[in-house]
């Protein structure tokens, strides 16, 4: 299916160099626009990082519509700054709101001295980049803007969706998983063997004879057990001992 692409802004303003912030298709066919080599930001801003006199590096997005005709496509592109010559905007960190600039009688723009007309959307620092204004394919922005719309939709306070507290809390990784699973049977094959070890020693233990334990009592049996230095052979020694000598 072809898709007509005709960027501009308000009013009929248009850039030869503008160009869709996306790829169309059947689900988006109608998109912002912003000048090729700027950077599609969130809530239908275009920002650039070149030198304007009188700019403020930011302005608001144009439509693929060819004007915004079609009112359904106001939940896509943004109407606004129609009346001030130029799609320039600035921002009031004192207000909180963007400001269309503007321009003087020399087409300068006045971003500095910005008109009354105003809008509301996020702070400089809030928007967000989702595409290369001039990318042919799509890219890693195109999820963020995803990211971002959902965002700044959203209430301030909105509850976290269970799955994603789970993804955040997500458990030990599968390695660490299989090194418990192994540390945990080793330990049990090692308890296992000490058992049979301490079993098998207690049942050799109680299949052994009992040992027969002989207790000599002195002065039973022999007479001279209890004193094994007495020679039986010698006489008492009370006895007297007489030497006799023979007749010569």
């Amino acid at each position: 299916m072809n898709f007509t692409v005709n960027c501009s802004w308000p009013d009929n303003w248009y850039f030869e160099n503008a160009t869709p912030c996306g790829l169309l298709n059947s689900s988006s066919p109608v998109i912002p626009c912003c000048v090729a080599g700027d950077r599609c930001m969130t809530d239908n801003i275009c920002s650039y990082s070149y030198s304007e006199t009188g700019g403020s590096g930011y302005y608001t997005a144009g439509c693929t519509n060819g004007g915004f005709l079609n009112p359904l496509d106001g939940a896509v592109c943004s109407d606004r700054c129609g009346d001030t010559n130029a799609p320039d905007i600035v921002y009031n960190n004192d207000s909180g709101l963007w400001h269309c600039c503007g321009v003087d009688a020399n087409n300068t723009l006045l971003c500095p001295t910005p008109t009354d007309e105003t809008f509301k959307a996020a702070a400089p620092d809030k928007l967000i980049e989702y595409w290369s204004a001039g990318a042919t394919t799509a890219t890693t922005a195109s999820s963020q803007a995803t990211a971002a719309a959902t965002a700044t939709n959203s209430p301030p306070h909105a509850a976290t969706s269970s799955s994603g507290v789970v993804e955040a809390s997500s458990g030990l990784s599968t390695g660490a998983k299989a090194g418990i699973g192994v540390g945990v049977a080793v330990g049990v094959i090692i308890v296992l063997a000490m058992g049979i070890i301490f079993f098998l020693r207690g049942r050799r233990k109680s299949e052994q004879p009992a040992r027969e334990e002989t207790t000599i009592v002195p002065g039973e049996g022999n007479p001279l057990a209890g004193n094994p230095y007495v020679n039986p052979s010698e006489l008492p020694g009370d006895q007297n001992h007489n030497v006799h000598e023979l007749a010569g």
